[in-house]
């Protein structure tokens, strides 16, 4: 590589030269400047002070979440070494399609109707070479997506009205029974007038239909929103060039959890899960004094994860034995009073008067490999002192960052194990006089 030099002029010389006086005068005053350094990186004349204190009030509690509506649902039954038998069930209603915009089309008795569930098959839950039959059964009671808990029982009726084996496809196909078909297809047909609503009625009439899990050995994620039914050889009017194929989305789905047997694991060690049946709280002295630091840099939370414990007890139920991906947290401050609302469908780290949202309200604890713990940069709640200033009835929780219909879950170390208890890491810096 070839370089360019030129003599400078000897008003620049001069310029320069001055500039770097400047300089070097700036340098020499930062030396005895005794302000505050700030949230930066520490400057001339600072020292750095890195402050380690234990989490030492740690619990555990057990609530339970909404399921409806997110972007996927869980169905399956699995029996996890260390979390438990999990069962879960899951509710599907069909759309309705707008009768005027399919005027010419109608169900007939040829119209068959088939469901496209699709597989999300990287959140698997259990062996994902098991081979697993399901149901699907008619449901006879109103339900609502956004208002079913995981706790819900399944209210079903009658004989199976499909059936299908789930491997490892992306896509399954399920064929419907002919007097399901017709059912359906009584409400799409249906004129809709002032004194009949249409869309009323299916509401009222129709509760749509559960996936049952009829053998164990995995848990599967279905995307609602790349699932759907076509429903096929439909009844074309005679002056029309309409398709005599129809494709019906999903409209409300949500999905209800048994779990039985759950292994109690080391008394070392505390269980996070998705659905909320287990969720871990601390308490910790974020005052000023207890931390003893004035210009705080950098605050971060380290938990640390129990990798033994997940590694020997999935390894129990088979080669092929796996849990979806656990590699992030969320932090909640909340209430005690106010659970579990305050957290599902709450949204994490309110002030203490609960009344102005701290504007980061996502705060997530990123698993860290190194070290095998998530960490928690909290900086901006300590060197504001919002956490200093919260009252004895807020805790600090810890959920899945987004559960999403995905049963995820994780086993933390807590007090009571030796070089793994959780830790707060303050970095201060100090101004000293030269």
């Amino acid at each position: 590589m070839f370089s360019y030099k030129r003599r400078l002029p000897s008003r620049t010389l001069a310029a320069c030269a001055f500039i770097l006086s400047i300089a070097i005068l700036l340098q020499m005053g930062a030396c005895s400047d005794s302000g505050s350094v700030g949230n930066g990186l520490p400057g001339p004349g600072s020292e750095v002070q890195v402050d380690t204190f234990n989490v030492t009030e740690i619990g555990a509690d057990t609530l339970y979440s909404f399921s409806g509506n997110y972007g996927y649902f869980s169905v399956g039954r699995f029996q996890d070494p260390l979390f438990g038998e999990v069962n879960a069930t899951a509710l599907i209603k069909p759309a309705l399609p707008d009768r005027s915009d399919n005027s010419t089309v109608s169900f007939g008795d040829n119209t068959q109707m088939t469901l496209y569930l699709a597989i999300h098959n990287e959140t698997t839950y259990g062996d994902t070479l098991a081979s697993v039959p399901f149901n699907l059964v008619e449901i006879n009671e109103l339900w609502r997506g956004r208002e079913w808990k995981t706790t819900d029982e399944v209210p079903l009726v009658g004989s199976p009205i499909a059936s299908f084996t789930m491997n490892n496809q992306d896509t399954v196909k399920i064929e419907f029974s002919e007097e399901w078909v017709q059912k359906y297809g009584n409400y799409f047909n249906r004129p809709d007038s002032s004194d009949l609503n249409r869309d009323s009625l299916y509401v009222r009439e129709f509760w749509g239909f559960a996936i049952v899990p009829q053998d164990g050995g995995k848990i599967i994620t279905p995307n609602p929103y790349d699932s759907h039914i076509m429903a096929t050889n439909m009844d074309v009017s005679a002056d029309s060039i309409t398709n005599d194929s129809l494709s019906i989305g999903l409209w409300d789905w949500a999905y209800s959890v048994d779990r039985a047997d759950m292994n109690q694991g080391e008394a070392g060690s505390n269980k996070v899960i998705s659905t909320l049946e287990r969720v871990v709280h601390f308490d910790f002295d974020f005052s000023t004094e207890n931390l003893n630091a004035r210009n705080i840099a950098k605050a971060e939370i380290v938990i640390y994860r129990n990798n033994l414990l997940l590694e020997q007890s999935i390894s129990q139920a088979g080669d092929a034995a796996t849990r979806p991906p656990a590699d992030t947290l969320r932090l909640h401050v909340v209430d005690q009073e106010e659970l579990p609302q305050s957290i599902d469908p709450g949204s994490p780290l309110y002030s203490e008067s609960q009344t102005s949202p701290v504007q980061n309200r996502n705060l997530v604890g990123i698993y860290n490999e190194k070290d095998q713990a998530y960490h928690f940069n909290v900086t901006s709640y300590v060197a504001s002192g919002r956490f200093g200033n919260l009252a004895s009835r807020f805790s600090f929780y810890l959920t899945f960052k987004n559960s999403n219909g995905v049963m995820r879950s994780t086993v933390l170390y807590n007090a009571d194990t030796e070089g793994k208890v959780p830790k707060v890491i303050i970095t201060s810096t100090e101004i000293v006089n030269n």
